[in-house]
């Protein structure tokens, strides 16, 4: 669990997700919900938003990897579940120190159940989203996935092939599409296999290997090399050159960190 905790901690640091927190930062800050409008202090408006964003979307990563921990990712339902219950016990109180000391008047507060209503509604659009858009997680509520939802890839696969993909290695001339009931070999160039991966989302880690983003479960470090661990337990090595776009994305530490 511990290791399931700092890899939502690193993906919270990520570059991906601050820059996703400053958009919804700025965008909070352009509708002025829970009565901001009344307000004409702007830094208070700021300081506020950022409070709310930052902490929740770190509640939102520990919760989520709590779910999968319990439940597995392939039960994405009881964990997504799990995380909307974990957001409304766990961020609620906060959102309602944030609101009576920042926005709301001492004799008007904020109603606690009103306040956990809204913060149970937005973590279950915001889990249902995940599951519905293609290639954001590995796992929708539905066992078929869509056609969209998968990738150009899997049509050179034999008929009984089962998905998901999670990654791909080059060998020579041949690929070896790796899921999580086994190997798939065919033979084509690595750069046509990773561009009919789409619309699922990955990462170089090394010239000759390509994980898909959701199918990461953490990153370990052997005698100064990194590689990075994949739900099924698979090892990828990660080479110097697509080392700082991973930590971009927050599957390792970045350097400095580690130093």
């Amino acid at each position: 669990m511990i290791e399931a905790y700092s890899d939502a901690v690193r993906r919270y640091l990520s570059l991906f997700n601050l820059k996703i927190c400053a958009m919804m930062i700025l965008l909070l800050l352009v509708a002025r919900p829970f009565g901001m409008g009344a307000i004409p202090d702007l830094g208070v408006q700021l300081a506020f938003w950022v409070l709310v964003v930052l902490i929740s979307s770190l509640f939102g990563h520990l919760s989520n990897a709590t779910g999968n921990a319990i439940w597995g990712e392939d039960k994405p339902a009881l964990s997504d579940l799990t995380m909307v219950v974990m957001m409304g016990i766990a961020f609620t109180p906060v959102l309602v120190t944030l609101i009576n000391t920042l926005v709301k008047p001492p004799d008007n507060p904020m109603n606690f159940r009103m306040a956990m209503g809204y913060v149970l509604a937005v973590t279950a659009v915001v889990a249902v989203f995940r599951r519905i858009v293609p290639g954001l997680t590995a796992y929708s509520y539905f066992r078929n996935a869509s056609p969209r939802e998968i990738p150009r890839l899997a049509r050179r696969l034999p008929d009984d092939f089962e998905g998901p993909i999670l990654r791909l290695t080059v060998r020579d001339h041949f690929v070896d599409v790796v899921t999580e009931h086994g190997v798939h070999t065919i033979r084509m160039r690595f750069a046509d296999a990773v561009d009919e991966m789409e619309p699922v989302q990955g990462y170089f880690t090394h010239r000759s290997h390509w994980v898909c983003r959701d199918a990461v479960g953490g990153a370990e470090r052997d005698n100064g090399r990194y590689f990075l661990r994949l739900t099924n337990g698979d090892l990828v090595p990660v080479s110097r050159t697509y080392r700082p776009g991973l930590e971009d994305a927050g599957f390792i530490e970045p350097q400095h960190a580690t130093a």
